[in-house]
């Protein structure tokens, strides 16, 4: 049972992921200890991770890489063997199950759009089952997860947060260099990992690595973002909607969808769509009622179609179980395709079981 504490301090870690203990303790009340040993549970129950992507390097310019979402039709049955297969690859970022004209739906990254283009043809095509793909890929990526927060704590306590956020002394680097990469990588499984035992990894100093960590943590491109198994803490109902709208209102749109706690994604696509947001909400009924207040307040947004997701089976290169807990992490290529020193498979209950889906988790 999760309890007031818990949402708290997902909360806090979503407005900022590498908070210290010590810090949060005396904001939440809470002894570093409590906080230390919640977080532990929550993590290890498969309820809350942390991760981390590089965003634009530039404003305006569009994502540091090719970003596409992939529809991918199956043969009825196969459904479950193919996500089997795909969700090992690195370079597919999110594996989403969804209602509609096509079973799978996978967030993509890599370098190029050809390269991308490439991928698909020749990782996902020829997977058995696999029936039909069509490939959106991504013109501008105006927000992702790492901005949505449950939004539970009180102001005063969100804002004494990021003030202590905020205060963080370091550099504003525009575009990282190859130790910010590599450190990048090793933060991808665990965005919480200690100082010393990245130091290790990396051969750096510690004292280097947490000039490093300073860096990232000012730096507008690295979207550090802790995540949550959304069905446990109660937003059932997970939609992808997709829009047609006028270019001329689409930044009065996009504008508008941002001040909205249940948008997560919005993204400009090339496709007959040229709008995508996902949202979640706690129950699906309520999708009647968001998309009334949509269309009054943008009359020229019109909606195209909706999907259900009924599971994630990866997001952000986090693997998610069949119950969509916590599996493990298959970091996803950075910048041109650094990848970790460490074991490319991050699991806490092994490969073999990421492949599988196999396990079982406790719930709090």
């Amino acid at each position: 049972m999760l309890t007031d504490l818990d949402f708290q301090l997902i909360n806090a870690l979503q407005i900022d992921p590498r908070a210290p203990w010590t810090t949060l303790a005396p904001i939440l009340n809470v002894a570093p200890s409590t906080l230390s040993r919640r977080w532990k549970e929550l993590q290890e129950s498969g309820l809350a991770w942390t991760s981390v992507l590089v965003g634009e390097l530039e404003p305006g310019v569009g994502p540091a890489t090719a970003v596409a979402f992939v529809e991918v039709a199956c043969a009825s049955g196969t459904r479950e063997a193919i996500a089997d297969v795909l969700v090992a690859i690195p370079w597919i970022a999110s594996i989403d199950y969804t209602s509609g004209g096509r079973e799978l739906f996978l967030t993509v990254m890599m370098e190029s759009i050809m390269a991308l283009d490439k991928a698909v043809a020749r990782e996902v095509v020829p997977v058995a089952g696999v029936t039909a793909t069509r490939t959106h890929f991504v013109r501008t990526l105006f927000q992702e997860g790492s901005s949505s927060h449950l939004s539970v704590l009180p102001p005063m306590k969100a804002d004494a947060i990021r003030a202590e956020r905020d205060s963080v002394q370091g550099p504003l680097v525009l575009r990282p260099d190859d130790e910010l990469v590599a450190l990048v990588c090793e933060l991808q499984a665990d965005v919480r990992r200690p100082g010393v035992e990245l130091a290790a990894t990396l051969r750096f100093s510690v004292a280097k690595v947490r000039r490093l960590l300073n860096v990232l943590e000012r730096a507008p491109w690295c979207l550090m973002r802790t995540d949550f198994a959304n069905p446990y803490l109660d937003f059932s109902a997970y939609i992808y909607l997709w829009f047609t709208v006028a270019h001329d209102q689409l930044s009065s749109i996009v504008a508008g969808l941002r001040l909205l706690p249940q948008v997560r994604l919005i993204a400009t696509v090339v496709g007959p769509s040229n709008l995508l947001i996902s949202v979640w909400l706690p129950r699906l009924h309520e999708l009647d009622s968001l998309e009334l207040r949509l269309v009054r307040a943008f009359p020229g947004l019109k909606v195209d179609d909706r999907w259900l997701v009924s599971l994630s089976r990866k997001r952000i290169g986090h693997m998610l179980d069949q119950d969509g807990l916590h599996l493990g992490c298959v970091p996803t290529p950075v910048l041109g395709g650094a990848v970790p020193r460490s074991s490319p498979v991050q699991s806490r209950s092994g490969y073999v079981e990421a492949r599988t889906g196999a396990g079982q988790r406790h719930s709090l």
